[in-house]
């Protein structure tokens, strides 16, 4: 695809963005839309790496209870966004474009959390976009749920550059706000995809081979950890473990 064609498409997804937004209302946090085809990004994701280290442990945060009435909740999600567009707690902020906070709905009962956005969905600060974007739609359909009907963040909310990977001072940091996130939103069901997501929100520095697929409560969310989108798409017959997993948060769902 030429450069012309990438900005083309950046701009077509930037649109269709714009049209969801008022859709939704206050930036997708006052309704949950109907069903509708999704802003997607013509250009390929390039594969990204499962990301390990230490363990990555969030600050305290107290039992996730969501706020009483979907006014308050939309506020405070509006809020903590408003805060993290002009944070400058990391050096992730120097090279942003946008931050990448959410897509979906407030009152999902099933959230995806994944590692850090890419370039692209800087861009157009939105999450899960082009090859990575149209697998997680796919699974999110196969266990006859809706993308606009889930929640969907990263723990990291900038991106950090082509080819690169946040260190784990700046996951801890951007991690925090991500539990403000889900105490808000208050999911029955959390996928974690990928290493970094599981990591962070299990505290553990177990190998996601071994993580994965068994749910564990934190600060009263079932967790459930798999594998990455992108390992996914580097790795196809990774896709039969991840869609037993994912099987495992559908029953969880419907207890």
């Amino acid at each position: 695809m030429s450069r012309e064609d990438s900005i083309a498409a950046l701009a077509d997804a930037l649109r269709a963005r714009i049209d969801w937004e008022r859709e939704l209302g206050a930036e997708g946090y006052e309704a949950t839309p109907p069903n509708r085809s999704l802003p997607e990004s013509a250009r390929p994701e390039s594969p990204g790496r499962e990301s390990a280290g230490e363990v990555l442990k969030p600050a305290p945060t107290s039992s996730v209870v969501a706020p009483t009435t979907d006014k308050s909740k939309a506020h405070a999600l509006s809020e903590l966004k408003f805060q993290l567009e002009n944070c400058t707690q990391c050096a992730l902020h120097q090279k942003r474009n946008r931050i990448v906070f959410s897509d979906g709905t407030m009152n999902a009962r099933l959230a995806f959390v994944g590692e850090f956005p890419t370039t692209e969905e800087d861009m157009i600060s939105l999450p899960f976009i082009g090859a990575r974007g149209h697998l997680l739609n796919k699974i999110i359909l196969a266990i006859e749920e809706r993308r606009e009907t889930c929640y969907l963040c990263h723990v990291v909310k900038c991106a950090p550059g082509q080819n690169a990977l946040p260190s784990q001072s700046q996951v801890r940091t951007c991690g925090a706000h991500l539990w403000q996130q889900l105490r808000l939103v208050s999911p029955k069901v959390v996928v974690a995809l990928g290493q970094t997501a599981a990591s962070f929100l299990l505290e553990t520095d177990t190998p996601i081979d071994t993580l994965r697929g068994t749910a564990v409560e934190k600060n009263g969310l079932q967790i459930m950890p798999t594998f990455s989108l992108e390992h996914m798409l580097n790795t196809p017959a990774s896709k039969r473990e991840v869609w037993e997993d994912m099987k495992k948060a559908k029953a969880m769902l419907q207890q």
